[in-house]
């Protein structure tokens, strides 16, 4: 039995037209990981961009795509991240810089990781495949590119 997101989450038509790229990518990524034996061709990356004011339903259209992941037991393949971490605690994600190990005291762009860091990094993300960024306005293209 395979719930109705759009109605679950009473999205709108732009929200659900959103939604189905995703979710339609994320099927095809999991079609892909059971067929690897098969030679099929891995999805391309999806990047993507979901703009609008505060209020718009932008939240809306990311909780129904955890829920879709749940439900599809993918949950565990989606990193949800957040500029501060009053954004990260809504999101129920992590803060990019501790993503990053950076406390507070680590808050120069120039900080070196070292390569236990690097290493628990790359382990942390191995088996993630999307990535969720909120308040994305609120991230520096320094903290972007790292």
């Amino acid at each position: 039995n395979v719930p109705n997101f759009a109605q679950t989450f009473n999205l709108n038509k732009e929200q659900i037209r959103i939604f189905n790229t995703i979710t339609s990518h994320i099927q095809r990524t999991i079609m892909w990981q059971i067929c690897i034996d098969l030679k099929s061709s891995k999805p391309e990356q999806l990047l993507m961009y979901i703009g609008g004011a505060g209020g718009c339903g932008k939240s809306r259209v990311t909780e129904a795509i955890c829920a879709f992941m749940s439900h599809h037991d993918r949950l565990h393949t989606l990193r949800s991240l957040a500029p501060s971490s009053a954004a990260a605690v809504a999101i129920n994600g992590l803060t990019m810089q501790s993503m990053l190990r950076e406390g507070r005291n680590k808050l120069c762009i120039n900080t070196t990781l070292t390569q236990t860091e690097i290493t628990s990094i790359e382990t942390e993300w191995k088996n993630i495949n999307y990535c969720l960024i909120d308040e994305i306005s609120m991230v520096g293209c320094h903290m972007l590119a790292r």
